[in-house]
């Protein structure tokens, strides 16, 4: 299940509680066009030590 619209960590927190997996919003980033996007998950991945 994908959420969309996140704008608070309290909205984030009660959605992770509802077992919502995925989601996006302004609380992660502003919308981004396809190469930003792929710069942004590459890093947040290396900071989080997860696999894209």
């Amino acid at each position: 299940m994908a959420a969309e619209g996140i704008e608070t960590p309290c909205q984030a927190a009660w959605l992770r509680q509802q077992g919502v997996q995925y989601g996006q919003g302004w609380l992660f980033s502003k919308a981004l066009a396809k190469e930003e996007f792929i710069g942004w998950v590459t890093n947040y991945c290396a900071r989080n030590r997860q696999n894209p």
